[in-house]
């Protein structure tokens, strides 16, 4: 039995695998293309790259807790995935105003940063149509969707430019009334994460993620996933030094050995995200088993990530060289964690442990609610005792999230996420224009 070619693309190739139902097999090419197809080279070598960077990308983002399509390696040029009905839309998050969003916002400086990711949508067409309807440029910008369908303009002008009418898309198979809206909330949710996730993996390696284009599909079981590929072609990326690390730099003319050279380079730096798919760990301490736990496993079960609480109990009052035995002994297991000491009365916990080990450690006195002074024995710590005293468990697992953000591409989520909530509340202002 034969594979069926499902779609072939610019620079890959999907097909339907024999005896193995829902599945497919995703096939890189070593073309590179720019200006909707316009140019068009291929260099040795890219085939690999692309598929290298794909797979160091989805593998990161299911670590993290984020459904995509991809479900294991093929070969240096191939990977397997979920075979997805895709949907119709390019997703694309900015951090900061380049390419097409300053033709649509001429008045917004270029490289402005945004204090919230934004988040746009755009209509996937081939030769300027979709569905018979014929556009004055591909891929037009979505303005507004609703149950309808959507409001489309050209990506290239300001939405109030009266040389760009709008042009609305009218499909009730896709948007009628009595079926379910196709799923922009949750791809506007998810497209987030993953810039986010992204974002953060980044920085680790002193890099800056710009802006970020996904495609999204919906396997046969019904679920909502990230799909298609993530590689150099998909993103904005500065080194620490303010270079284009991404096809940007093919856009500009620059030769195929430095632009083969560069996507080496990506693929070796996103091999490295596997260090970041480690979950992170918050140790919680107590010396008996009297104290509540609920509103620190509460706090952790909110964020929506796959991080770790790991409980422990043991009296560092009454047995401090066995506790610490302990400490040591979990601290080689979780290499990447932060530990919260929950005690009643004298916290010796917290002292105890910030002058013997390594790792950051937060005192969250368990009884001060009804003993205020039992605060001072997680305050007034002699000369290196660096601890950190927090009154809210909930505050102290946010604390632990920030401290370990810089390591942990999950925690850098769950915490940006939070900020990034506050400031989108502020502005009054969602990132994204929808009726709902």
């Amino acid at each position: 039995m034969s594979e069926t070619l499902i779609i072939e693309g610019k620079t890959k190739r999907i097909f339907r695998m024999p005896g193995k139902t829902g599945l497919a097999r995703v096939e890189s090419k070593a073309d590179i293309t720019a200006g909707d197809g316009a140019k068009r080279d291929s260099f040795p070598g890219k085939d690999r790259y692309a598929t290298a960077t794909t797979i160091a990308v989805f593998r990161l983002l299911n670590a993290c807790g984020i459904p995509t399509a991809f479900v294991e390696s093929l070969s240096p040029t191939e990977f397997i995935a979920h075979e997805c009905a895709m949907l119709p839309y390019e997703v694309v998050g900015r951090r900061k105003a380049l390419g097409s969003y300053l033709k649509r916002n001429p008045h917004i400086d270029r490289g402005t940063e945004f204090h919230a990711v934004v988040i746009e949508f755009y209509l996937k067409t081939t030769g300027r149509t979709f569905k018979g309807i014929e556009f004055p440029k591909d891929d037009p910008f979505i303005a507004e969707m609703n149950h309808k369908g959507i409001v489309t303009y050209r990506p290239d002008m300001s939405i109030t430019d009266p040389g760009n009418p709008s042009l609305p898309v009218v499909d009730t198979k896709m948007y009628g009334k009595n079926k379910p809206m196709h799923p922009f909330i949750e791809m506007e949710a998810l497209a987030r994460k993953v810039f986010l996730v992204l974002e953060g993996a980044w920085r680790e390696q002193g890099c800056s993620l710009c802006d970020l284009k996904i495609e999204f599909g919906i396997t046969n079981a019904g679920k909502l996933v990230v799909a298609d590929v993530i590689d150099n072609d998909s993103w904005r990326l500065f080194d620490a030094e303010g270079q284009h690390l991404d096809k940007q730099r093919y856009r500009d003319g620059a030769g195929l050995d430095e632009v083969a050279a560069l996507y080496a380079d990506v693929a070796k730096r996103t091999a490295r995200f596997a260090s970041l798919e480690e979950k992170p760990t918050i140790i919680l301490w107590r010396e008996s088993d009297k104290e509540d736990v609920r509103p620190f496993t509460d706090a952790v079960s909110s964020l929506g990530i796959p991080a770790m609480l790991v409980s422990l109990v043991r009296s560092v009052h009454k047995m401090p060289e066995a506790a610490l035995a302990l400490l040591r002994e979990q601290l080689t297991e979780h290499s990447r964690c932060v530990v919260i000491a929950y005690v009643g009365r004298s916290n010796g916990a917290g002292p105890v442990f910030a002058a013997d080990t390594h790792v950051p450690v937060i005192a969250v006195p368990a009884s001060v609610g009804s003993f205020p002074d039992d605060v001072w024995s997680s305050l007034r710590m002699p000369s290196d005792v660096p601890l950190m005293t927090v009154l809210e468990p909930a505050n102290a697992v946010q604390a632990a999230l920030g401290i370990l953000a810089a390591r942990s591409p999950q925690c850098y989520l769950a915490r940006r996420s939070i900020i990034e909530h506050y400031r989108l509340d502020a502005s009054c202002s969602p990132t994204y224009a929808m009726s709902r």
